[in-house]
């Protein structure tokens, strides 16, 4: 774990106080790790990323013990802390604050940076899908952080269909695009998507490594689901 985390933990299990921050701390700094570069000392950064992923469990009514792997397995929690994130969850639940606050918190505290907002929306994706089931209270949650967050709706179509288990067979649906889209225009969506999600975006950074190899798997399953519609269309 980057020292930065280390910090981020000791501070926000302080903010939170007690026993129940400290056992929070090192969890807290595990998240942290995973978006800030070496430099940035936001303490509240961490809290509000779970606290968000909580409200993102919340979504379709119930908190299951998948999603709180779903996270710790997201954000590379180790599994003595599992039941620490899982306080947090349940700290978070509990707060009086919407999801749409922690939202709009992140914006800010993240200084507005799009690659990391984004990587913060694929994590709630992937929460969601802890059950193998998009849920459309879910669904709601996640265009609406999007929207807060900034993105475009083709950044959030995306990302649909990268998290959907219905599209994952379907190249069209996992790039965010209609089967009936000319050519001329599927290439130019393939090198938007390419100079996007590329390895290199994080390049000098400071990003762990779990984020750029995120960023690797899903340049692999553009440019496999390109190939699959070129040689489709070729064979028409």
């Amino acid at each position: 774990m980057l020292m930065i985390g280390k910090i981020i933990g000791a501070l926000v299990g302080y903010w939170l106080g007690g026993v129940y921050g400290g056992l929070a701390g090192f969890a807290l700094g595990a998240v942290a790790d995973y978006f800030l570069s070496p430099g940035d000392t936001s303490e509240d950064f961490a809290v509000k990323v779970i606290a968000l992923g909580a409200k993102m469990a919340k979504a379709d009514g119930v908190v299951t013990p998948d999603e709180i792997v779903a996270f710790k397995e997201y954000f590379q929690i180790p599994k003595s802390e599992v039941k620490n994130v899982a306080k947090v969850f349940n700290m978070a639940k509990r707060d009086v604050l919407g999801y749409e606050e922690y939202a709009r918190q992140l914006v800010k505290l993240s200084g507005n940076d799009r690659q990391v907002l984004e990587s913060i929306l694929d994590g709630l994706f992937y929460i969601a899908n802890a059950d193998n089931i998009l849920h459309p209270g879910e669904e709601e949650f996640l265009r609406s952080v999007a929207k807060i967050f900034g993105l475009s709706d083709a950044d959030f179509t995306y990302l649909l269909g990268y998290h959907s288990k219905s599209l994952k067979d379907n190249p069209y649906g996992l790039l965010g695009v209609s089967p009936d889209i000319s050519d001329e225009a599927l290439d130019k969506h393939h090198k938007t998507l390419v100079k996007k999600y590329h390895p290199d975006v994080l390049a000098g950074s400071g990003a762990c490594k779990t984020r750029v190899a995120e960023l690797e798997k899903k340049l692999s399953h553009i440019n496999a689901a390109m190939d699959d519609i070129r040689k489709s269309r070729k064979a028409l």
